[in-house]
């Protein structure tokens, strides 16, 4: 006979339609256990793939693809149908055997079942949140776990096959993951009933009805402005994971986000879409006032120019940019399209701009810029079509700006090639530009002063009062991009060379303390001062027919970070950096020295392995091993004699950079957050080497030798 909850004055006639419906379920069954797990079963299956219907719908309406998180990337509907038939196999055979499995579990434990009426919705309410923090832990630290080497390889590598996914890919996944981390999904109700002997089946279904829709919704690919998370900040939803599944890294939450911000996991992420922000979003927080005061600009603006009848736009595209923290803005407006009827005056061609005209001085510059998303700083990088380079960026902001008319008539110099994806706060570049100076002044280039009567006996840095020379900081900071900045510029003899008048180099390696032994890693690195040969310590350009690989390590140093970052990025651990001086580098060289130390700070290799590195007798040869990441890596300063005095605009502000977190040492660390997967660890001096630079030289010479001799 059914069983009413702890009220049997109650009549069937005082239940709601849901639980007589729950009631005449379980009495048309005359088996509980069937019963449950059928009920069980199809609530899996329709919440399941209902949830899914929506988001394929979705991929059919052409207006919704701009909510789209990948729509370059486009799922065949041959991917989708082998994900289907994987779903579908793993529902019957291995899901729904646990759910037969489930009945006696919760009864054993007390869970009532068949009971009525159900429970408030008071209690369903916290027990269902109870759950929803249960498994969220439950699920990131398991998700991290199956992220390490052999896990990932046998496990979890088949949800990842999908690096845009999409609802139905929630639960494609390796049958052993599936009962890994869906004991964190049932797992929490057990423990609840085991503890409390207070749950009803019903509130089961309504949890797991809802961490499906939650799991399906993080895998749908899709980020609606309904979406849950804008109005909960700490919900994940579809775009942190879709993140996770784009880069295989980071974003290790299901639920919630607070996991991924104390462990630090998110920093990518962060950065990452700090870069990618919308026109709506960078402004959205704007106040009325703030945004009336623009608007009245821009009517200021408009009375200034030609009228124009406001019903015959068709479409104006007003663009205001916030520019740092003080709310600086600019108004930028295009008028895309406008009524045949009004006659469109023809553009006067501007005057050719005549650089004979102006005098020109030679100056430095030194640079500040985020190398993430650069191919590098040189303008000959193979795929700067691809990706623009930092050099590349100044050329086209020097035109613009018309202090130099070709970048190979301006002798530029510069301090240092900075690699892709590395950044710079002291880059100093050299060059011929245009001058508001007269031409009897001796900080004129020679070949520019003309005969006069007027003594030229100015000294280089005595900058004539009476002259306003160009703004040259503010006015290439107007045209470059914001992740590229001039911070200070100086005038020079006419024969500097940024490159050769550096004393010195100063790079610094940021990185996160976690589980790194920093007493070694200084022992280690104290290992580089003075003068070493440094090939097995670089990467090797045969082209170059390099044979002096001596570098002179003036100074090693591994700090604590001073700066806190705990107000931006609370519960991150320890910042250090490795601070780096020399006069000179090679091709990656601090890269391969910065990988060698991580090594060492996981006790994976001993100090000792820097001193058999730099001698070539004991090791002739670069072992293989993987450099650390590029991305906290930074030309910190470029150092020159007194003579150099710069020149600061006060203005000129740098953002804050964030690193990532290295925080286990069951990964070979790179840098930057990323680590290097491997089952077993192989010592640097058994790996496998490259061959000898001697012998690659003479290959190489060879290879040229013979074009020459085809053409």
């Amino acid at each position: 006979s059914f069983t009413f909850n702890s009220n049997n004055t109650l009549s069937i006639n005082d239940l709601n339609f849901v639980e007589k419906a729950w009631d005449e379920w379980f009495k048309s069954f005359n088996n509980e256990l069937i019963a449950t797990a059928i009920i069980s079963f199809l609530m899996h299956e329709i919440v399941y793939f209902g949830r899914c219907l929506p988001f394929w719908i979705a991929d059919f309406i052409p207006s919704f693809q701009k909510y789209k998180l990948q729509p370059k990337e486009v799922n065949t509907v041959k991917k989708q149908w082998k994900c289907m038939k994987s779903v579908l196999l793993a529902h019957f055979f291995m899901e729904l055997p646990l759910i037969f499995s489930f009945h006696p579990v919760a009864t054993l434990f007390g869970m009532e079942i068949t009971t009525v009426p159900f429970p408030h919705w008071h209690k369903i309410a916290y027990q269902v949140a109870a759950f929803f923090v249960f498994e969220d832990t439950f699920h990131y630290w398991f998700h991290r776990l199956l992220h390490y080497g052999p896990f990932y390889k046998y496990i979890h590598k088949q949800h990842h096959e999908y690096s845009a996914p999409f609802g139905l890919t929630a639960e494609y996944a390796h049958p052993i993951e599936v009962l890994i981390l869906g004991t964190g999904t049932i797992g929490g109700p057990l423990l609840w009933v085991a503890l409390t002997n207070d749950l009803h089946l019903i509130t089961v279904f309504i949890w797991i009805s809802l961490r499906l829709f939650q799991t399906i919704d993080a895998h749908s690919g899709y980020d609606f402005p309904w979406s849950l998370r804008h109005l909960l900040p700490f919900w994940a939803g579809a775009e942190h994971h879709d993140y996770h599944h784009m880069a295989f890294v980071n974003c290790f939450s299901t639920s919630f986000r607070w996991w991924d911000h104390i462990m630090g996991t998110d920093l990518i992420f962060i950065m990452t879409q700090s870069t990618q922000l919308s026109g709506i979003e960078k402004y959205a927080n704007w106040s009325k006032e703030e945004l009336i005061v623009k608007l009245l600009s821009y009517e200021n603006q408009q009375t200034d120019n030609e009228q124009i009848n406001n019903e015959q736009i068709d479409n104006v595209n007003d663009q205001i940019v916030n520019e740092d923290n003080e709310s600086i803005i600019r108004t930028e407006v295009n008028v895309s399209k406008i009524q045949n009827s009004i006659p469109k005056k023809k553009k006067k061609s501007p005057r050719p701009f005549d650089m004979s005209k102006y005098s020109k001085r030679r100056i430095a510059l030194k640079v500040a810029y985020f190398g993430w998303n650069y191919h590098g700083f040189e303008t000959n990088a193979p795929n700067e079509k691809i990706r623009p380079t930092i050099e590349g960026q100044l050329f086209s902001a020097l035109k613009q700006a018309k202090m130099i008319s070709d970048p190979a008539e301006c002798n530029f110099t510069k301090c240092g090639r900075t690699d892709k994806g590395v950044s710079s706060l002291g880059q100093v570049v050299a060059f011929n530009v245009r001058s508001n100076l007269p031409h009897d002044s001796s900080e004129v280039l020679p070949s520019q002063n003309v005969e006069t009567n007027v003594e030229t006996n100015i000294e280089i840095n005595d900058v004539k009062t009476k002259i306003e020379e160009i703004p040259f900081v503010e006015s290439l900071n107007n045209l470059l991009p914001d992740d590229i900045r001039i911070i200070a510029w100086t005038p020079v003899n006419p024969d500097f060379s940024a490159r050769f008048n550096c004393r010195y180099r100063h790079y610094k390696y940021f990185f996160v303390k976690g589980n790194l032994d920093i007493d070694l890693m200084r022992d280690a690195a104290n290992r580089f001062l003075g003068i070493h040969d440094f090939r097995n310590f670089c990467k090797l350009d045969p082209s170059k027919q390099i044979n002096n690989f001596n570098r002179n390590i003036l100074q090693v140093k591994i700090e604590k970070v001073q700066q806190s970052f705990s107000s931006q990025f609370p519960g991150t651990k320890e910042f250090y950096e490795f601070n780096l001086i020399a006069n000179a580098f090679l091709w990656h060289q601090v890269r391969c020295m910065m990988a060698i130390l991580f090594l060492v700070g996981q006790k994976l290799e001993t100090p000792s392995i820097i001193d058999n590195l730099l001698d070539i007798t004991k090791t002739p040869a670069k072992p293989n091993y993987e450099m650390a990441n590029e991305l906290p890596l930074i030309l910190y300063d470029c150092k020159y004699d007194n003579i150099i005095k710069w020149q600061y605009d006060l203005n000129v502000t740098l953002d804050e950079f964030v690193f990532s977190n290295i925080d286990t040492k069951k990964y070979i660390i790179t840098g930057s957050g990323k680590e290097v997967k491997t089952r077993n660890y192989i010592k640097i001096e058994k790996r496998q080497t490259n061959e000898p630079v001697e012998i690659r030289n003479q290959k190489y010479k060879a290879k040229k030798i013979k074009l020459e001799q085809n053409k």
